[in-house]
């Protein structure tokens, strides 16, 4: 009963002595008495100088906090073991002989330590990892195997290889193990990269350890495990039961970022060049209404690609309110254009009229090649005329100035500039002179031309590296080959499409087959992925 918890208080008690329990003598009860111990200086940090190396002299291990007992040990192992080397060791007479310690003891036992405050010996080990539960406080025989001693010797043996560290052991233990998960799931991705471009199917309607009649990657998977006595040790039944990543859910997962990983990689290769988005839509198997997504865009090899990007449920889209708001747009923004490009001829033409615009200068290139010609021919004899100049000049100014320009032109800088202009202008001058021509044969023209289609172009440019100096040319080639033309990337798609989406494979989410899709369709993207990057 609850009254049972309660004492009893005795009546003839005082309501005062029951009332005051502290009047009690608390030296009549040994349980109440008041143990003080000894207080020790113990330092907050382990600083190996503050530490006393005479064994005689140290404080004892059980004297540190808990926390700081490991400190404390590994820096008396750094500090080692003490045994001072003495000219002559005290004596000590027992019966009718005197006895003193001999330094040769330390190269036997290298546990020895030697107090010479003391004049005694101490076991190093013992006193690393003394132990409150032992018998005996000191070191006094070696015992048997199972002796403190032995113990001791073992635990100053393990703190003392770093490699037999408990968090050592725990990090190489943890680090084979993320080696076998990392191989496991390479294994699964190389499973579901070769399934996805061949546009198979992942598991069936029971997919047990134990089942009879398994799908395509749980068979890859056992095929590349025997192939593999690594891979054979760490998947399906040699994993542990929670780690065998065999899941649908886990494939699923695997397959998307794979698809992310490749949209990724569309996105760097079209970075900031102009795109066109080609769209089109069909029913797959289950009847449902699915927009492919594809983009067209120059790479920066001058290459045009086509990739798909995603495939889209479009349930409540129509294709033909789409073909209208963009037809509007492009009618009304080219009614702009016609306007704004008429005034402003006008305000051009009108700017001539007023000279306030400078008209350019018609001046042919094969001049300045004549000039640099000519000069070439006359450059010693232009030299002599200057020498001349300058001795015999009429005026002190006339001198002058022919010695200024017969150091100019003896200079180096004038002299290679010369002949520079001389190279350059004699290959431009060939197309310069058939350019300026009034009739040209169309034959000869012929001859002139090497690239016929603006790919050809454009690549040409790209490979030699003028398309930096001529970046407005090679932006619009760029938008003219970005505009789309009867391409079959769209039907090739959905062909795809009707492969994967099959009627066995009706019921796959939206997000499934666009992932599966596009890895399917991007296979050479798809190759380039690391698998160290999927995994990360």
């Amino acid at each position: 009963t609850l009254i049972s918890f309660f004492a009893k208080v005795n009546g003839r008690q005082s309501s005062n002595e029951a009332s005051s329990p502290c009047n009690i003598d608390a030296s009549s009860s040994p349980m109440s008495q008041r143990v003080e111990f000894e207080k020790v200086d113990i330092p907050s940090t382990i600083d190996t100088p503050y530490l006393e190396h005479d064994t005689g002299l140290r404080i004892s291990i059980k004297a540190y906090p808990i926390d700081k007992r490991e400190d404390v040990r590994i820096a008396y192992i750094n500090m080692r073991s003490f045994q001072p080397e003495l000219q002559k060791y005290l004596s000590t007479k027992h019966g009718m002989q005197n006895r003193r310690f001999q330094f040769s003891w330390f190269s036997k036992f290298r546990w020895f330590e030697y107090s010479v405050s003391k004049d005694k010996t101490f076991c190093f080990s013992c006193f690393l990892f003394h132990d409150a539960s032992t018998k005996y406080d000191a070191f006094i025989a070696d015992g048997s195997h199972g002796s403190f001693h032995n113990a001791a010797m073992v635990k100053w043996s393990n703190l003392n290889d770093p490699s037999r560290h408990i968090d050592k052991r725990m990090n190489a233990q943890s680090s084979k193990q993320v080696l076998e998960n990392r191989l496991r799931l390479k294994t699964l991705i190389i499973a579901t990269k070769w399934l996805t471009k061949q546009a198979c199917a992942f598991g069936g309607h029971n997919e047990l350890v134990n089942s009879l009649n398994h799908e395509k990657f749980i068979k890859l998977i056992k095929l590349l495990a025997t192939m593999n006595k690594e891979i054979n040790k760490i998947v399906l039944e040699n994993a542990l039961k929670n780690a065998q990543y065999i899941a649908l859910k886990i494939q699923k997962e695997l397959l998307n970022i794979l698809a992310n990983k490749v949209q990724h990689k569309i996105h760097e290769e079209i970075r900031d060049a102009k795109f066109c988005i080609l769209v089109d839509e069909a029913l797959d198997e289950s009847h449902k209404e699915q927009m492919a997504i594809i983009l067209r865009y120059i790479d920066c090899d001058g290459f045009i690609r086509e990739c798909f990007f995603e495939v889209v449920n479009v349930d409540n889209i129509k294709a033909s309110l789409l073909k209208n708001e963009i037809c509007n747009f492009i009618n009304t923004s080219f009614k702009r254009y016609v306007e704004l490009k008429a005034v402003k001829e006008k305000e051009i033409v009108e700017s001539i009229v007023s000279e306030e615009l400078e008209t350019r200068i018609y001046t042919r290139w094969s001049s300045h090649f004549t000039s640099v010609s000519r000069f070439i021919e006359m450059f010693g004899a232009t030299l002599e005329v200057l020498r001349k100049m300058i001795n015999d000049g009429p005026t002190q100014d006339m001198c002058g100035e022919a010695k200024c320009a017969y150091r100019e032109m003896t200079s180096f800088e004038f002299v290679f500039i010369l002949l520079l202009l001389d190279k350059v202008l004699r290959i431009s001058n060939i197309l310069c002179r058939a350019l300026q021509t009034k009739s040209l044969d169309i034959l000869n023209a012929l001859n002139y031309v090497t690239i016929t289609s603006l790919y050809e172009l454009c690549r040409r440019l790209i490979e030699i590296k003028k398309s930096q100096h001529y970046f407005l040319i090679d932006r619009l080639i760029h938008l003219m080959l970005t505009i789309p033309v009867s391409t079959t990337t769209t039907e090739s798609v959905f062909s795809a499409m009707s492969l994967i989406k099959i009627s066995l494979r009706s019921k796959m989410k939206n997000k499934f087959l666009s992932d599966y899709m596009v890895v399917y369709t991007e296979k050479e993207i798809t190759n380039t992925i690391d698998l160290d990057c999927i995994i990360d």
